[in-house]
């Protein structure tokens, strides 16, 4: 299907892809231009299989440098399986489908400057970070989230939750909605941090998972850290493996060690008190 390209430079998104919006199965490139977008952001009419900001485009998308305000969400659209890929060199990427049924099915973030995402209401199967900042609104059906760099923060929702929720390498989720899996691995770090969200497992391959959240039900770990410091109240497991050396994290003043409930230890886990 056709390629459109930010041909224009103009601070209208529609203008600069050559005045009308992509087709059904489109392929979308910003790849050029400094001008920030605050005008004709509206792109969501059709599902493209893939817009893609590259490092040679370095504007912002619904926000104005020059006057430093939020203008609106760039909307998009993409087929069953379409990609929207973030490498851009700008700093500020605000998007969003035209509601949250709106399907954005895959999101790849890896700016190659100081970029900051920002997503709003939209149905997304998956998103994969590397590098950067990105801040998931309310608005955003999330269902898988990976992030290997960078910083992601999670807002509270109150009618969603995520099905995986994975930190890996340099990666660190903020994570205020339940999730189904909570995963760290390879350094990463996730933290559950909404007092009353309950999530049901827990892997660790090596990263840390931060519990302050009402519950946990299971934790299955193969080496890393579970900090309990910020727990908002003892924990009961339903089941636990420790098939690798465990530190568990309590602070002098918060809550116990937990019940670990029906566990299998092959290596009991290492409790470390900090203050």
């Amino acid at each position: 299907m056709p390629t459109l390209q930010n041909s224009v430079d103009s601070n209208n998104a529609t203008t600069a892809i050559g005045g009308a919006v992509p087709g059904a199965n489109d392929t979308v490139l910003f790849n050029q231009y400094t001008q920030d977008f605050y005008n004709g952001l509206d792109l969501s009419t059709n599902g493209a299989d893939l817009y893609e900001f590259l490092p040679g485009c370095k504007s912002s998308f619904g926000y104005r440098r020059d006057t430093g305000q939020f203008t609106g969400y760039l909307m998009l659209k993409t087929s069953a399986a379409g990609i929207v890929r973030w490498n851009w060199g700008g700093d500020w990427a605000y998007f969003s489908g035209a509601s949250a049924a709106t399907v954005i099915y895959q999101v790849e973030i890896g700016p190659s400057g100081p970029g900051k995402v920002v997503m709003g209401a939209m149905d997304n199967e998956r998103t994969w970070m590397s590098r950067g900042k990105l801040t998931v609104n309310a608005t955003c059906d999330m269902n898988k989230l990976t992030v290997g760099g960078g910083v992601a923060d999670v807002n509270e929702s109150g009618s969603y939750t995520l099905t995986d929720c994975e930190a890996c390498g340099a990666g660190l989720v903020n994570l205020l909605r339940g999730a189904t899996n909570l995963r760290a691995s390879g350094g990463g770090t996730v933290r559950a941090m909404l007092p009353g969200a309950t999530h049901t497992n827990g892997y660790l391959h090596g990263g840390t998972i931060v519990v302050g959240c009402l519950s946990l039900t299971n934790l299955y770990s193969y080496g890393g850290t579970l900090d309990l410091t910020q727990a908002v109240a003892p924990l009961t497991f339903t089941a636990t493996g420790f098939y690798a050396p465990t530190r568990v994290l309590l602070s002098r003043r918060g809550v116990g060690v937990p019940n670990w409930g029906t566990s299998e230890q092959r290596f009991a886990p290492e409790v470390q008190y900090v203050d």
